[in-house]
């Protein structure tokens, strides 16, 4: 399948899992829900959604992963306080949905985040977003799709690069891009 038809049934199935599980219904009583990364930006290449939300209780993330958890294409939820001096006070928390045919299952990284650093994301994402081009689009989707190594997906933190490299730096060749990432995620 070509990267665009891709991009366009992950993107499909995303909304339909986001429909199923009731994410929307069970995070909105928390504050405003902000989707990013690869969904927001229309670049999906394997099944993973972006989301940052306001700060959160630990009983209140406890309340939420259990209503998702309820769920029974919910298999696995886990909780963490990264270590990310760009992210303080932040805490991460993850579904993995086990639907679809993708060779590995769906997966929900969401972070609650201080308001601030919210909108600073979404700030950048929308950015982002108006420097995409459809040949743009295309050459994202293609690079991503070319990389997606055994686990099924692009290497850890490598999407934000990739975005960069092709709208900000103008880079089209996989050679070109490869060396921008290997010089920016080292």
């Amino acid at each position: 399948m070509d990267p665009i038809t891709r991009a366009a049934l992950l993107h499909q199935e995303a909304d339909l899992i986001l429909q199923a599980i009731g994410f929307l219904e069970i995070l909105q009583p928390y504050g405003k829900i902000t989707f990013t990364g690869s969904y927001f930006l229309g670049l999906m290449a394997y099944p993973d959604i972006d989301v940052e939300m306001p700060p959160l209780t630990q009983v209140q993330i406890f309340n939420v992963l259990g209503q998702f958890f309820e769920h029974p294409w919910v298999d696995k939820v886990e909780l963490e306080r990264p270590n990310e001096p760009r992210l303080p006070g932040g805490i991460y928390f993850m579904l993995r949905i086990v639907h679809g045919n993708w060779g590995r299952p769906w997966k929900i990284d969401m972070w609650s985040l201080s308001p601030e650093l919210v909108e600073a994301g979404a700030k950048e994402m929308r950015r982002l977003k108006a420097l995409i081009t459809p040949a743009k689009r295309e050459i994202i989707l293609r690079y991503k799709v070319a990389r997606l190594n055994a686990q099924g997906r692009t290497p850890m933190g490598s999407g934000w690069w990739i975005y960069k490299a092709v709208l900000e730096e103008g880079l089209s060749e996989m050679g070109e891009i490869d060396g921008y990432l290997l010089a920016n995620l080292c």
